[in-house]
């Protein structure tokens, strides 16, 4: 959500900008590690031109 309350803030209108978060649904590393959780802490975002 804290992207897409920059992006907003930034000029893009809320209605284009879809946000879902899956928190610990769906990690891409192990969470026993400092650096695992490290790396499930993250933003992707996908650009559709339309």
């Amino acid at each position: 959500m804290t992207v897409k309350k920059y992006l907003v803030n930034k000029g893009i209108v809320s209605d284009r900008i879809t946000s879902i978060g899956y928190g610990q649904s769906i990690p891409i590393a192990d969470n026993n590690s400092a650096e695992g959780k490290a790396k499930n802490r993250r933003t992707s975002l996908k650009v559709i031109k339309e």
